[in-house]
């Protein structure tokens, strides 16, 4: 069985296409997703820094959501959502990776 490549940012991306949201949305939604890989990257190794990871995310989006003029209290639940359901997106394929190819 051949090793599948995948990738924070490219489920992201891959999630973000499907999205039927406004324009707006969309755009803080690829770049939440954009967010998410850097702030991985940054927390690279560290134990138990799921809730501050989601924090630098939000708080990332959220100003870029108010340069662009949009409501963040309109927005913020969906944006939270949509970075639970990368992320066990993410943490699901990565599982199944795992099982399928042990170390």
């Amino acid at each position: 069985m051949a090793k599948l490549k995948f990738s924070l940012s490219t489920i992201a991306a891959a999630l973000t296409a499907v999205s039927t949201a406004a324009d707006t949305t969309k755009i803080l939604l690829g770049y939440a997703g954009a967010v998410m890989a850097a702030v991985e990257d940054a927390y690279n190794g560290k134990s138990n820094a799921g809730a501050a990871k989601k924090l630098a995310v939000l708080a990332a989006v959220e100003a870029l959501a108010r340069q662009l003029g949009a409501e963040w209290a309109s927005l913020k639940a969906t944006v939270s959502d949509w970075i639970d359901n990368v992320k066990a997106v993410y943490n699901a394929v990565s599982k199944t990776e795992a099982e399928a190819h042990p170390a």
